[in-house]
């Protein structure tokens, strides 16, 4: 009974969060009852249009440059091809209630006050990313990656592995997680748990993409050809490196639009900086896990490691589509400082200008210095995740198995 009533508020809280999401995604524009077209919607009803209507295979009849697990996420709506842009955003609306519903679940050992700013916060997202939240499809793995960590905190590494799989053959981000996740596991339940989740991680991915790559092999791999070989996009990282040099009269930067790699910042300093932001992800996804893999394997390490991996996977990606800080919001803000949210809710508001158009940053004036701020600020977030996480309690040391005493009389056993 006892339990029974302490879980009552939480169940209250986690109820008001959802219905405050509600409001909050029917009053913006392009949200649940404000029309207009915005984002990808339109491609993703074409795709879904060929599949459902013209009975074409994916990848094999046509070209999807999306991963597969996107399909989860396209389809549905297809029902009605009239109405495909408002069923699409009611799917992603029900997908924002999930993510609510299991950042609640992984608030549940932090004091109630604190979970309801939390999810207070996270529930006012439709508010400050506008449009971008219910026309891109970047909920759906959003909710796949959060139900892989609660099922992880919930010892089901199993599930976990399963869950982040299909997460990253719909959107690569959740494969950053990876690497913390295995340590975390591996010092919480041992090395054989983290294999076996590393198998169904692998296995998610393997049969996702295995089933269309039977039908049509040339064109999944053209599909993971295509995201590999992006260029240096313009609201990245290293593109605002690029403008400072601009600015300051050291470099000529050149943005060019509509090529076939979406190469935006041309020259051999911008395919440089595209290869060095991709070592750079990979970088950070390494020193979160060897953090995670020192400290003690509670919940909020887990989540730590996973915000900073995800941060750095952003902070330092070759291409920075606005919707990206979609998959950072429930991450950091599950661990946030005060400061941190601040840094984050300031990305956000930019972006969403630049997404509708109020700034248009890119013809290489003053305006690029938004981009650089909001970039350097994704790289002072991902710095205080990291430093956080270092000052995090370390795990104790492995104790090697004790064997058993010899026997009474018995003489141990010599060199042979």
């Amino acid at each position: 009974m006892t339990g029974a009533v302490r879980a009552h508020p939480r169940t209250a809280l986690a109820i008001g969060a959802c219905a405050l999401f509600l409001l909050a995604a029917a009053a913006v524009e392009g949200g649940l009852v404000r029309g207009g077209h915005y984002g990808d919607t339109s491609l993703y009803a074409r795709d879904a249009h060929l599949i459902v209507h013209d009975g074409l295979v994916p990848y094999r009849d046509f070209t999807l440059e999306y991963p597969p697990g996107s399909l989860a996420a396209f389809l549905p709506p297809a029902v009605s091809s009239a109405h495909y842009t408002e069923l699409f955003r009611v799917l992603m609306a029900l997908c924002g209630l999930g993510a609510l519903v299991l950042s609640a679940r992984l608030l549940a050992d932090r004091p109630l006050r604190a979970a309801a700013v939390v999810l207070g916060a996270a529930a006012l997202a439709p508010l400050a990313f506008g449009p971008i939240l219910l026309n891109e499809y970047d909920l759906w793995p959003v909710v796949l990656t959060l139900g892989a960590l609660a099922a992880f905190v919930d010892d089901r590494s199993r599930l976990g592995g399963v869950l982040l799989g299909l997460g990253a053959a719909t959107k690569i981000f959740p494969l950053a997680i990876l690497p913390a996740a295995l340590v975390w596991i591996d010092r919480r339940s041992g090395r054989r748990a983290a294999l076996v989740a590393l198998g169904c991680f692998a296995a998610a991915v393997v049969v996702l993409y295995g089933a269309f790559a039977a039908f049509g092999p040339g064109g999944v791999w053209f599909s993971i050809h295509l995201q590999l070989h992006r260029g240096l996009q313009k609201e990245s990282l290293g593109a605002a490196v690029l403008y400072v040099l601009d600015q300051l009269g050291l470099y000529k930067a050149h943005i060019v639009e509509g090529n076939a790699s979406w190469t935006e910042l041309t020259g051999r300093a911008g395919d440089a900086l595209a290869g060095l932001s991709s070592a750079l992800q990979a970088v950070v996804a390494l020193a979160a896990a060897y953090l995670v893999a020192r400290r003690r394997p509670d919940r909020d390490t887990l989540l730590l490691g996973a915000a900073a991996a995800v941060t750095g996977f952003v902070a330092f990606g070759k291409v920075f589509s606005p919707q990206y800080l979609v998959w950072l919001v429930p991450l950091v803000l599950l661990v946030s400082t005060v400061l941190e949210g601040i840094a984050l809710a300031g990305a956000i508001v930019v972006t969403q200008l630049w997404f509708l158009e109020v700034l248009t940053p890119f013809d290489l004036g003053p305006q690029v210095w938004l981009v650089v701020a909001r970039d350097a600020a994704l790289v002072g977030l991902l710095a205080s995740l990291l430093l956080r996480l270092r000052a995090r309690e370390l795990a104790a040391p492995r104790r090697e198995p004790r064997r058993a005493p010899p026997e009474a009389g018995s003489v141990p056993a010599g060199p042979t």
